[in-house]
């Protein structure tokens, strides 16, 4: 008796062992049946297109024949700033990008019917950039950007501002208006209204009767900090740049504006319109001489606005450039290609 009792057990035990082996067998099977499925038979959805392509039923593995295949043709490699040690100047970096070719057929893989897809992108630095030397001021953009930019100095001449902004409003242009923490005092209403129609509002010293070069450490600091605070609560933002009245300044200067979280810039070409040279003579200058990464400095002054209306359809359609503020045209922000 005792002997059929731990026969049986014996018994049980075995099938059981044999059946959860078994089962172990088949789910192991189903399981990798289903992974198999995902990579031989996944399907893009139907109507689905990729860089221009139809792509609508392929499998897993057929698009990522594609998408390895024309990545190199997306991919854009970032540019170094470059540094003029001799005249202390930098043209700030461009950022590259590569596709993330995983992410990418993923993204195809599971996108829904009639979808344009677009690749997903890393983005990637240089080795060399302006916050490695961040008290390098810069008088210029990256060329390869393919952009300019306008620059004007506002200390007086409330007068013709109006006009000038309705000039740039007009083109759906964005300047950046670097302006004293003196006048943005006395013209708060003017500073909110460029600030609300979207152009870009910069450092210009407290007043245009300092002279950098003159300035004390405590002065320079007190400049900056106070036209910031002017700024900001006037308008609400904190300046992220500084353009010192007539270009001057000093190592002390480049130092104080990197401590007070600004960087220095500068200009690449000048209208001259406070000596009044004349509209012709300032939209020859321009016309000739504008190219891509430059810093167009102005002023509002009366022929301003009509240089504006003259010069901005040049630049753009004759030239093919864009016109950005200065943050986006010194930042490394990728270049759409």
């Amino acid at each position: 008796m005792k002997r059929n009792i731990l026969k049986t057990g014996t018994i049980i035990k075995t099938a059981t062992v044999i059946i959860s082996l078994l089962l172990i067998i088949y789910l192991g099977n189903k399981i990798y049946s289903m992974v198999l499925y995902e990579v031989l038979y996944e399907r893009v959805a139907p109507n689905i297109t990729y860089r221009g392509l139809e792509v609508g039923g392929y499998k897993r593995e057929e698009i990522s024949k594609i998408v390895k295949h024309l990545a190199p043709r997306d991919n854009i490699n970032p540019v170094n700033a470059k540094i003029d040690w001799k005249n202390k100047r930098i043209i700030p970096e461009i950022n590259g990008r590569e596709v993330a070719v995983e992410e990418t057929i993923n993204k195809v893989l599971n996108a829904e019917s009639a979808e344009n897809c677009e690749p997903v992108f890393i983005e990637i630095s240089p080795q060399i950039k302006w916050n490695d030397y961040p008290t390098l001021p810069a008088s210029q953009g990256n060329p390869e950007k393919n952009s300019v930019s306008f620059m004007i100095n506002v200390a007086w001449g409330e007068e013709h501002l109006r006009d000038v902004k309705k000039v740039l409003d007009k083109n759906g242009v964005k300047a950046t208006f670097f302006v004293t923490g003196k006048w943005a005092k006395t013209n708060p209403e003017r500073i909110k209204n460029i600030h609300k129609a979207e152009h870009e509002l910069a450092n210009h010293g407290y007043s245009d009767a300092e002279v950098m070069t003159e300035l004390d450490w405590n002065s320079t600091v007190e400049s900056l900090s106070k036209t910031n605070q002017v700024i900001k609560n006037v308008a609400g933002v904190k300046p992220k740049y500084f353009s010192p009245h007539k270009g001057e300044f000093k190592e002390a200067t480049l130092e104080a504006v990197y401590r007070e979280s600004m960087k220095t810039v500068l200009w690449s070409l000048d209208t001259v319109d406070w000596m009044k040279p004349g509209i012709e003579k300032m939209e020859r200058k321009i016309k000739e001489n504008v190219n891509e990464g430059d810093i167009i400095l102005m002023h509002p002054t009366e022929d301003i606005a009509e240089l504006l209306s003259r010069i901005i359809p040049y630049i753009k359609e004759e030239k093919g450039l864009n016109i950005e503020p200065i943050q986006k045209h010194l930042s490394p922000e990728i270049i759409n290609k």
